[in-house]
């Protein structure tokens, strides 16, 4: 069974790892005098640093899944479809929380995928839409499907496989 796995974003917020670097280096000082304590903090840091949101293709079923990742273990319900249209690009927005923790909203590009027979299914995220692009030709390639930007209004196919 072949399968295609995405990164999509990270749970937890900057704000958020952010105090697990501080928790890391709490943990590595308590090592030494209260290691099951630093052990703690060691731990809580990698699941705030390594937690994250994923999609995931499986082409042999025809089935995809998006999925929270924590540790190894993946969350996530599974949904069949029929084949993959094609992939496409519109603007969007990127809300994120700053160190002063409050939500700020950036310009961004979204990527999507759209299943024959249902709606598209969000994939990716990028403030840069070359940079979208690049990472969605690896997933075109794969899916032997072209991309459309819809951010300017009408589609442009700005990929052929």
């Amino acid at each position: 069974m072949k399968s295609i796995r995405l990164k999509t974003a990270s749970f937890f917020p900057k704000t958020v790892r952010a105090i697990g670097a501080v928790f890391c280096i709490f943990g590595l000082g308590m090592v030494w005098t209260s290691p099951i304590i630093g052990l703690l903090f060691l731990f809580i840091t990698i699941v705030l640093f390594t937690t994250h949101y994923g999609f995931e293709i499986m082409l042999a079923p025809n089935s995809f899944r998006e999925f929270v990742w924590v540790l190894g273990w993946k969350e996530g319900k599974s949904s069949a479809f029929k084949a993959v249209e094609f992939l496409f690009i519109q603007r969007g927005t990127f809300r994120f929380l700053t160190y002063a923790l409050r939500e700020q909203e950036q310009p961004a590009f979204e990527g999507y995928l759209k299943f024959e027979g249902r709606n598209e299914v969000h994939a990716l995220t990028d403030v840069d839409k070359d940079r979208l692009i690049t990472k969605m030709q690896a997933l075109a390639k794969t899916l032997n499907v072209p991309i459309k930007d819809y951010s300017e209004g009408n589609p442009i196919i700005v990929f052929e496989p």
